[in-house]
This record gives structure tokens, sequence and C-alpha cells, in this order.
């Protein structure tokens, strides 16, 4: 490469004489580090290519998950609904539940007083104490 370099200060030196105009060779550490700078920009600039295609799958991510996100609270707000109402069906019927509870221990409460009377207080055997055979074969 060195004769190459020679060849073209010679070559220049000729057309200044007889042109009389400059003809500058560039030194081998400059095209050196030209090429340098080459392969680091396209090292860079593939790195960055991989980063925003990195980025650009990340914020689709984001978008589809966002989507998602949107349709399970509109999910959930439906389901909300439906456990309300089925909430206030629940307590409802536990309500119903509670008033015939209440209804029933009167009724039973009445039905004893009814049969105590009916047997009477002083009875020796109450209907509870007798079997079926009592009942038919008197003793």
């Amino acid at each position: 490469m060195a004769h190459a370099h020679t060849s073209v200060n010679a070559a220049s030196r000729h057309y200044l004489a007889s042109e009389r105009r400059y003809n500058y060779t560039t030194p081998k550490s400059f095209l050196e580090q030209i090429s340098l700078y080459t392969r680091l920009l396209k090292t860079k600039a593939s790195e960055l290519c991989g980063r925003v295609a990195r980025l650009e799958n990340g914020l689709e991510k984001l978008r589809s998950t966002a989507v998602q996100v949107d349709k399970l609270k509109e999910k959930l707000a439906m389901q909300e609904v439906e456990l309300q109402q089925k909430n206030d069906a629940a307590d409802a019927l536990i309500a119903i539940v509670g008033i015939e509870t209440d209804k029933v221990q009167k009724e039973k409460a009445i039905g004893k007083k009814k049969k105590n009377h009916h047997w009477g207080e002083g009875s020796q055997t109450s209907p509870d104490d007798l079997s079926i055979g009592d009942s038919i074969f008197p003793v």
C-alpha cells in the first residue's frame, strides 16, 4: 500500500506542475478510521433496530393487555350486578325463612299448650309417654 501512496503523491505533483491544481492523498490511518466508523455505525444501527423492534413488541403486548383488562372490567361489572341481585334475593329468602321459623315456633308453642290442656296438667301419662300399643290396649 505504501507504493500506491508514493505513486499517487508523484502523480499529484506532476498534475500540480502541468495543470496547476492540487490533488491531495488521504493517509491510510484516516481510511482505517473511516472503515472503523462505518462498521461501528452499522453495528449500532442494527442494535437500535433490535431495540426498536423489542420496544414495538412490548408496546403491542401492553395494548393487547389493556384491551383484555377493559374486557375483564366489563365482565366484572356485569358479574357485580348479578352478584348484587343474587345477594338481594338471598337476603329476602333469609328474611322469609326467619318469618316462617317464627310462625312455626308460635304454632308449636300453641300446639303444646293445647296438648297440655287436653291431657291435663296432673295427668300421669302424656301423649309422648304412650306408645301405639298402650293406647290401643289399656292396662
